[in-house]
This record gives structure tokens, sequence and C-alpha cells, in this order.
């Protein structure tokens, strides 16, 4: 090998461990704001929001309903349900619920999301409405029924957001406090009421329009993936594998994903180190 083809090589060798360091520093610094705006440390406060996610706790006023569970409100008396829930997706996890969602609806999602199996999910991956006469005594999720206590309502409904051959933007949720299962034409009122849903979220999903979604939804990302993220980088795990583990640590430790997530990213817990 010629000095001038080594000299080559050595520039180019340098090169590449100079580029993969800025990518390394870059990807550290973009982390570390990811974890700053999920824990609200360093950056602005985690507050209410117009679309809060279910992984926000602030403690400021909250934000109005939004204008899709203000339409819920309004059938509310109609298809006779207790209380309501409007959650957007993303490409693995729920995302965020809109404001003016229910409570306990919203915490019966993060159980879901933490033991990965319910009746939201499963009318995700199913693409169809799921019917649910009673949560209380329901067998199909096993897994759930074992991560907490029981929720406050009992008959509940699932339907996706969605329209054509699109994979679902989001689920409607609506429950009954007593056991008291939706009839066939309840099942037809709210399949309308998706379809008035899935249009709305379409609309305030295009960022020109005035009521946008999308920057409300991308304020604040995923706690769990931010986690994730920094567990991987920490111990060298695979995406998936670091996500499984936030789940698998919560569900033992009888809480959710998202809230050891956020305990993750304080510093205060992590799930390899703590056995």
């Amino acid at each position: 090998m010629g000095v001038e083809t080594s000299g080559r090589l050595v520039a180019h060798s340098r090169a590449l461990v100079l580029g993969a360091r800025q990518r390394d520093s870059a990807l550290r610094e973009r982390n570390q704001q990811l974890v700053e705006r999920v824990t609200g440390r360093g950056g602005p406060a985690v507050g209410p929001r117009p679309a809060p996610s279910p992984l926000t706790t602030g403690t400021r006023e909250p934000a109005p309903a939004s204008p899709e569970l203000a339409v819920c409100a309004a059938m509310a008396p109609v298809v006779r349900f207790d209380r309501a829930a409007v959650v957007l997706l993303a490409a693995e996890d729920l995302h965020s619920a809109l404001a003016g969602s229910d409570a306990a609806l919203v915490a019966h999602l993060q159980r879901q999301l933490t033991v990965g199996e319910g009746p939201v999910l499963e009318a995700r991956r199913r693409r169809c409405g799921v019917l649910v006469p009673d949560v209380h005594s329901a067998t199909s999720w096993p897994l759930l029924a074992a991560a907490g206590p029981r929720p406050p309502f009992r008959a509940l409904a699932a339907l996706p957001l969605q329209t054509g051959g699109v994979p679902p933007v989001g689920v409607l949720c609506a429950a009954r406090d007593g056991a008291d299962a939706f009839g066939a034409s309840e099942r037809a009122a709210l399949d309308r009421l998706a379809d008035v849903l899935t249009a709305s979220v379409l609309l305030r999903l295009d960022e020109q329009h005035p009521t946008a979604l999308a920057p409300v939804v991308d304020d604040v990302p995923d706690a769990v993936s931010v986690a994730a993220g920094v567990l991987r980088q920490r111990h060298g795990l695979g995406v998936e594998e670091a996500r499984a583990l936030l789940r698998a640590a919560a569900f033992s430790r009888g809480g959710t994903a998202e809230s050891l997530a956020r305990a993750v990213l304080a510093g205060q817990a992590d799930p390899v180190t703590d056995g």
C-alpha cells in the first residue's frame, strides 16, 4: 500500500470517527431535550393543553373540553353513557387523550397499554368495535383484570376512529357505570358518533386547520418511548426489549408503564438495576 493511499485511509478513518462522535453528541443532546420536555425540567412546565397527553399530570386548571368531547357530552343522554374518552394513536401506542376525556377511562387505557391487552387495543387491532357488557366480570383479558383495582364503570364500548382502509387514528370509549350492556340500536348510534369524531379528528390533524391537533400531539413526546431510548443508550438494549422491560416491571410493581417511564426519566428508577 502506497504512502498516499495509506494517508487517504487514515484521513477517511478520522473523518468517520469525527462524524460518529458528532452524531452521538447530537443524539445525546436530542435525547436530553426529550427528557426535559417530558419531565418538565429545563424547559416549559408540562401543564394542561388543548389536547393533553394521558401521560401528563399537571396541577393547573384543566383545559376546556375538546370539540370531540363536547359532541360526546351532547350525545350522552341519547345513547345513555356516563363517561367518554377519545384517544389518539401513535404508530405503536396510545398517544394522547383529548381534553375532556374521563380520567377513569384514561387510567384504564394506561393499564391496557401496560399489560398489552384489553378492549381498546383489541378494537384497534381488529379495526372494529368491541363491546363489553361488564368489565368487572370479563374473562377475555386476564392480565388486565389482575393489573389493578376495578374501574368505576362496568359496561364499555370501544370503537376505532377510521375511514376506508386507513389505520385507525384513534378510539372512542364510552362507558356506563352500571352493568347495562349497550344494545344494537345504541351500538349503531355509537358507530355514527365514531364517524363524526373521525371526520373532526382528521380535519384537526391538518396543520393548517385553525384548531389543529398536530402541534399539540407533538408537544410532549411519549414518555415510554423516551424512557426506552434512555434504557437503550444506558444498557445497550434493543428498543422493543426496553419497552417490554418497562411494561413487565410496571406490571410487577402494580403500576403503569407511563408512571415507571416518568420515574426513569426523573432518575428515580431503573428497571434494569433495581431488580
